[in-house]
């Protein structure tokens, strides 16, 4: 809807300036703090071209991770570094403009660090999906990590995976490994069993 209001914004502000009424009207509107509203200025156009901006981007993180008729799993952890790395950027922004943006980004960091800001909150397979991606592997991750938590800690964090991704290829291993001994034992049994019927046979 913003993205629509963009593009009519010559609109708006001529309806504004033949719409007598229209501009005699936002003229006495006030918001919550007692200020008049007026007609949007081109700074208040900018604001809403940067909103719309930011919110494209959790409309496009959401849809692209929701998608039904591909595989997703594999997209989760990247994104999720991404939408970190924004929102840092935007708090810490010291471009006035940003302000808005920075006080909207700051609430959500709040939230998006209950669930994603700690790699103990994580399930470890999110990482394993993406290492197993051939667009990825374990190279995307150990960047995506560092830029989430710090150099320092995302090394660790990389090295624990790679540690976790070891376990569990010796686990299945090891599955592997009965299976395929249990295959054998079946077979030999049976292989014995038709032995003693034919020998039995007249």
């Amino acid at each position: 809807m913003l993205n629509r209001a963009i593009e009519c914004e010559n609109g708006f502000l001529s309806y504004v300036d033949r719409d007598i009424g229209l501009s005699h009207y936002l003229q006495f509107i006030e918001d919550e703090e007692g200020t008049v509203a007026g007609a949007l200025s081109s700074d208040d156009w900018d604001h809403v071209k940067k909103i719309t901006n930011f919110l494209q981007i959790f409309y496009d993180l959401t849809k692209e991770v929701s998608g039904s008729l591909y595989v997703t799993s594999n997209l989760h952890f990247l994104k999720i570094c991404q939408v970190s790395c924004y929102l840092k950027q935007l708090i810490s922004s010291d471009d006035d403009g940003d302000d808005i943006l920075g006080k909207i980004a700051t609430n959500m960091k709040e939230n998006f660090d209950k669930y994603w800001g700690s790699p103990k909150k994580m399930n470890k397979i999110i990482f394993i999906s993406c290492v197993l991606d051939p667009r990825h592997k374990s190279v995307s991750v150990g960047f995506a990590l560092q830029m989430m938590f710090g150099k320092e800690e995302g090394l660790i964090l990389e090295s624990g995976v790679k540690d976790y991704m070891n376990l569990m290829y010796g686990e299945y291993v090891k599955s592997f490994s009965k299976d395929k001994d249990s295959q054998h034992s079946s077979s030999s049994s049976r292989s014995l069993f038709e032995k003693e019927n034919s020998s039995s046979l007249p």
